[in-house]
């Protein structure tokens, strides 16, 4: 069993430089091990979407008509009342009710139907493992009961897809078989692919009239004029929070239907997220999606405007339809002339786009229709849910026409790639890109210092000749770029200079070479440019033993303390351990990365020498009394950033970075003002209690403990001389609290000892960098030291 120390280790101090920290990032954007790539891709599923296994969910109803009452309530979506269990615990009244269209309507009079389940129907608190809303859907059209899992998995390595697994339903003691647990796409959803969630998010639905042809030239990102009205029959608002949300859905048709077409990507990715889109029809292409963009007349997909990069991107929705046999032979350029479909005539009708999204296309058919490896993903799904599906009595589909289904994958998949690689576009020759690098004043892929500019070198080959390298880099975490041609410096190697920025300022980029023949064949690196890229931070200033300090913080406020307004706000406190009064005007706190100067202290803040500050994280900046930032703080985590004054070059002076927190709980340093930081009962304003679950160090036991290197990159080593002979447990946990290996548990004698860790876990597995612990522990006593691993 996993053993965890995370309730002490509840909060990483990061005392070097800043450091991107897992929780301070998007749960599907993640750092590669080398530290040199941002990765924005569908990570593996933990909780209520583990994709592994197979939980029951139970709902009770009490309602002896509940079926009736179901049924009644099918056009007006409204709930009725249920008990939810799952994994032996109980969610009273919840909300249900059927949903879908084609897979209601079409299975006529069959119990099959599919459920969405609202655990915030009567309470707003209540969450399933961190999420409120269920989407339980009955496979109509699948019978191999995968396709949405599937899709998934393999289509979510590009671009922003619903997490989807398979769950067992049993109502009033009666089992419903096997369903698919499909995410909804709330701001829950958004808030694991984008760098905020404050957007806006509409469902462009399918509306009446139009017949077969559904909602085509409607909404399809078409241009219906410059009133929002005209779009408001053809797109539905699910939320919002930004002020008048129609006139960035309007920017985004109005720039993608009349901008020119020349240098179409460059004016028009202030305004559309051009490249994700393009991975977008190329998922809904290559893996025949009959419900979306393409081939549903642009109903069934949803948009969402992402408010921190101020654009339109469009989002899957619906994928039971897809991996179809019917339409192994689609062409790669499905709609290119059908001027209704502005997603693929208009980017199309660029040479350049054609080809970046031939690129992406490429990419597709290397990385998921590779049969060995989707082959075994299709089996291994089929294993985990085939004998449930035997006994499911109420699935649409027979025995057989699973079995014969989830062969038909197979084929899919194999005649899919073999028809799109015959077509001569795609199969044209590509350049080859590699060892691609940047090089700062502080060495090769060493982060730059301020106001210093970086050089971008690749090598580029290929056998038609290479007719253009372009650099593309831009600032933040996320957004548009600009680019710059890449000149030849030796054979095959090209360079470009990035320009100096600022400290602390997170800098993306990636390659793309053209070659020389008639289509100018288009290659990226990385391939899965611009989900993937290259990036790296302007080095910050970091001022030692400044005397202010963050020394305490509460991200889910409940009861804890009101702020002058009366209300239950997030908080964060300073702390003055010096002797001396700290004027803090003009110093920054900030809950961003990539904004360090988000929050400026008002000017005559002072804090007094060994007094305490008390500053509400409420994102209501203008409100008296009280000081109040323009940000809140997630109890998901974050990272909490305490900086220098322009004048000082923002200089950090202190940082905090983490993980997910508890109702009522806060995080403070313990010794007060000095130590690490640890989950504790909080005391705002105060010394700050003893952590919880706080024992007893070993400063009498052992002396002259010393880690060394520290960073380390391959071995890290460590002495400790032991003053009272004793046995001893030394263990390795990570950031969550969770047990790596096991370095030593026997009897320790008086005298030097000395012991080392080569960064292998206990399967001797390397493990990735990042901040990891070493404890000592005797006689219920420990001692916890961090360590990093670069």
């Amino acid at each position: 069993m996993k053993k965890t120390i995370w309730t002490i280790l509840a909060c990483l101090l990061l005392n070097q430089a800043i450091a991107l920290h897992s929780k301070a990032l998007p749960e599907n954007m993640i750092i590669s091990e080398d530290g040199l790539m941002l990765i924005n891709s569908a990570q593996p599923a933990e909780g209520l979407y583990d994709i592994s296994q197979i939980k029951t969910i139970y709902l009770d109803f009490e309602q002896p008509n509940w079926w009736q009452q179901l049924t009644n309530n099918y056009y007006s979506r409204a709930d009725i009342p249920a008990t939810l269990t799952y994994e032996e615990e109980t969610y009273e009244a919840v909300g249900v009710h059927f949903r879908g269209f084609t897979s209601y309507m079409n299975i006529r009079n069959s119990q099959k139907k599919s459920f969405n389940i609202s655990l915030d129907f009567e309470n707003t608190d209540q969450r399933l493992l961190g999420y409120k809303t269920l989407n339980l859907n009955n496979c109509y059209e699948d019978p191999s009961f995968m396709r949405e899992a599937l899709y998934s998995h393999l289509a979510g390595m590009n671009t922003p897809l619903f997490k989807v697994n398979f769950v067992k339903l049993v109502i009033n003691g009666e089992n419903w078989g096997i369903y698919s647990n499909v995410q909804q796409l709330n701001r829950d959803f958004y808030n694991e692919w984008f760098t905020e969630n404050k957007g806006a998010n509409w469902r462009a639905e399918m509306t009446g009239g139009f017949g077969f042809t559904f909602g085509e030239g409607y909404c399809s990102l078409n241009y219906l004029g410059m009133d929002t009205t005209s779009y408001k029959k053809y797109y539905n608002l699910k939320s919002s929070k930004i002020e008048r949300p129609w006139e960035k859905l309007v920017d985004g048709c109005v720039y993608l239907n009349l901008s020119p077409t020349e240098d179409l990507y460059d004016s028009l990715q202030h305004y559309l997220d051009v490249d994700r889109s393009l991975w977008h029809i190329a998922n809904e292409i290559a893996f025949t999606d009959e419900d979306g963009y393409v081939n549903k007349g642009g109903s069934d997909y949803f948009v969402y405007y992402d408010k921190a990069t101020d654009r339109i991107t469009p989002i899957d929705y619906d994928a039971n339809s897809t991996f179809l046999i019917k339409e192994v032979n689609l062409s790669p350029y499905h709609r290119e002339n059908n001027s209704k479909y502005p997603l693929i005539n208009k980017l199309f009708s660029n040479p350049e786009l054609k080809q970046r999204y031939t690129a992406h296309l490429r990419t597709i058919i290397k990385n998921c229709f590779n049969e060995e490896y989707t082959n075994s993903v299709i089996d291994k799904f089929a294993d985990l849910i085939a004998s449930e599906v035997k006994l499911d009595t109420k699935k649409l589909y027979t025995d057989n026409q699973f079995e014969k289904s989830v062969a038909e994958l197979k084929t899919f998949i194999k005649n899919r790639k073999s028809f799109l690689l015959k077509n001569e576009i795609i199969s044209a020759t590509a350049p080859e890109i590699s060892e691609v690098k940047y090089i700062s004043e502080n060495g090769e892929n060493s982060p730059p210092s301020p106001n210093s500019n970086v050089t971008v070198q690749a090598n580029v080959s290929c056998d038609e000749g290479v007719k253009e390298v372009i650099l593309y880099w831009g600032l933040g975490l996320a957004g548009s770029f600009s680019r710059v041609t890449m000149q030849s410096q030796t054979s095959g190697v090209y360079a470009a200079e990035i320009p100096a920025q600022a400290p602390y300022t997170y800098v993306r980029f990636y390659v793309e070479a053209r070659a020389d023949n008639q289509y100018l064949t288009s290659s990226f690196n990385p391939e899965g440019a611009e989900h993937d890229l290259y990036f790296y931070q302007v080095k910050a200033q970091k001022i030692d033993n400044f005397p202010v300090v963050i020394n305490e913080f509460m991200a889910d406020n409940k009861t804890t303390i009101q702020d002058p307004q009366g209300e239950y706000d997030d908080w964060i406190e300073l702390f003055n351990k010096g002797t001396e009064s700290v004027d803090l005007s003009g110093m920054y706190l900030s809950d961003k990365l990539d904004n360090p100067k988000k929050w400026k202290f008002p000017e005559n803040t002072s804090i007094a020498a060994g007094e305490y500050l008390l500053i509400w994280a409420d994102e209501n900046s203008k409100a008296n009394p009280g000081i109040h930032t323009n940000f809140k703080l997630s109890a998901q985590g974050e990272v909490i950033l305490f900086s220098a004054r322009d004048g000082e070059g923002n200089a950090l002076l202190d940082s905090i970075s983490f993980g997910p927190q508890e109702k009522d709980i806060s995080c403070g340093r313990y010794p007060n003002g000095e130590g690490d930081f640890y989950k504790m009962s909080p005391t705002p304003l105060a010394y700050n209690n003893p952590p919880i679950g706080y024992v007893n160090d070993l400063s009498k036991e052992i002396s002259d403990f010393n880690i060394f290197p520290n960073p380390f990159t391959n071995k890290v080593s460590f002495n400790l001389n032991v003053l009272n002979s004793a046995n001893y447990e030394i263990s390795v946990f990570d950031a969550r609290g969770f047990e790596i290996t096991k370095l030593y548990k026997d009897r320790l004698h008086i005298g030097q000892h000395s012991f080392s860790w080569n960064g292998l876990d206990q399967f001797g597995n390397e493990v990735s960098a990042g901040t990891y612990f070493i404890r000592l522990l005797s006689n219920g006593n420990a001692m916890i030291v961090p360590i990093i691993k670069i």
